[in-house]
């Protein structure tokens, strides 16, 4: 029996470049779950001023009365304007979601992304003097405390994507519990692909993360890219974002 006009339980609300869209494939494969990508409903003015109930009908009216109902929009995390929508819209009870990455590899990948869906040419320093956007999107620590003066605590999993390839599932059912699902045992095979890649180089840089993450290493950006001088910016530009996600989350986010 389908749903009918039911709000999301649950949202995973970014960050970009984070591995929201194979978190998506993954949850989807547990029977229990209804999930859909990019709907951007809510920081998307043209689509949100339709109303909840052209966004009930377009999203999920495929969706079952037994399962838990959810969409992925990983530019929500970094749009303001969403935050108030969504707490306005749904459920004081909705669930929020959170993947966040070591923000030099987010921006690394970012970067990536954008020159093949753009077919730009831009060095990785170009790019990062060209959009401030894209390093905002790597300061975390105000973004979340932007989403925790609307949502409780009880509302929020924020979660480490260095973990979530790594520890795959049980990063899955520590999420399941979360969402108060029992567990689904996936097979080990179907996280080995990598959802969400634009480019193969994109694809390149996140298979080196993970094989480093297997042997407890840490990589960075080729230095073809990523200079001293860069680094050295960067890392003092999110010093004090990633000071205060380590402190308020913990050691998972070791950046």
């Amino acid at each position: 029996e389908k749903k009918e006009k039911e709000k999301p339980d649950f949202i995973i609300i970014g960050c970009y470049k984070c591995g929201t869209t194979s978190l998506t494939r993954w949850l989807n494969l547990n029977s229990k779950i209804c999930l859909t990508e990019e709907t951007n409903f809510f920081n998307n003015y043209v689509s949100y001023v339709r109303g909840l109930e052209w966004y009930q009908e377009n999203y999920y009216s495929h969706c079952i009365n037994s399962q838990l109902i959810g969409e992925k929009s990983s530019l929500y995390f970094s749009n303001l304007q969403s935050i108030k929508r969504i707490f306005t819209n749904l459920s004081n009870n909705v669930k929020i979601i959170v993947l966040l990455r070591n923000p030099i590899d987010r921006l690394y990948l970012h970067w990536l992304s954008h020159n093949f869906k753009y077919r730009d040419s831009l060095n990785f320093q170009q790019f990062i003097e060209n959009d401030d956007k894209a390093i905002q999107m790597s300061q975390y620590s105000n973004l979340l405390d932007s989403w925790k003066s609307y949502f409780k605590d009880s509302q929020l999993l924020i979660l480490s994507s260095e973990q979530l390839f790594l520890n795959s599932s049980a990063q899955l059912n520590r999420i399941e519990k979360f969402l108060n699902i029992e567990p689904f045992e996936r097979d080990s095979n179907q996280f080995s692909i990598l959802h969400g890649i634009t480019c193969d180089d994109e694809y390149n840089y996140s298979q080196q993360i993970i094989e480093a993450l297997k042997q407890n290493k840490k990589i960075k950006p080729p230095t073809k890219d990523l200079t001293e001088e860069l680094e050295l910016y960067l890392q003092n530009k999110f010093k004090d974002s990633n000071l205060f996600i380590k402190e308020q989350l913990g050691d998972e986010f070791n950046w």
